[in-house]
């Protein structure tokens, strides 16, 4: 199974991960299936949070809101969020002891990994791994897909873009 993004979906999901930076954004894709793959239509925010190390700070309300109102009108049943990095750091968009406790058996994931640089260069988007990398206007981006298969246990998924 392959996760297909178009690249204005994609420049919806950097800028929902770049507006709250130095925190993580949370939302779910709307998503249509499409053979074994699956096409993301769309990424909708519902919160941002501050990391507290081991917990971080959720209102349940906002995101129950988003889901009650976007799920009658789309297949809404995954997600994405953020990671930020400080330029010290190595840049990384694999899920978190936490991350994998919050998601769903058998959904997907996208973890949007960001890092402000201080060079200013803009990269095309390319493949990385089964993820997918780039640059824009001094921030560097990782996205990659994973899909919890067992309690403890996540699978990558190829993420391409359309």
């Amino acid at each position: 199974m392959a996760i297909i993004i178009s690249p204005q979906v994609l420049f919806t999901l950097i800028c929902q991960a770049v507006e709250p930076y130095r925190q993580e954004t949370y939302g779910y894709l709307i998503i249509s299936p499409k053979g074994q793959n699956q096409i993301i239509e769309g990424a909708i925010s519902y919160q941002t949070a501050n990391r507290k190390g081991y917990y971080k700070i959720e209102d349940s309300m906002r995101a129950e809101r988003v889901f009650g109102w976007a799920g009658q009108t789309r297949q809404v049943i995954d997600g994405f969020h953020s990671h930020t990095y400080s330029p010290r750091q190595q840049l990384c968009a694999k899920p978190t002891d936490i991350d994998i406790d919050d998601m769903t058996k058998e959904h997907f994931e996208i973890i949007c990994a960001l890092q402000k640089t201080k060079r200013r260069y803009n990269k095309d988007w390319y493949e990385k791994e089964l993820g997918l990398a780039g640059a824009i206007n001094g921030y560097q981006f990782l996205l990659r897909c994973w899909k919890k298969i067992g309690a403890r246990e996540v699978k990558e998924l190829k993420i391409k873009m359309s």
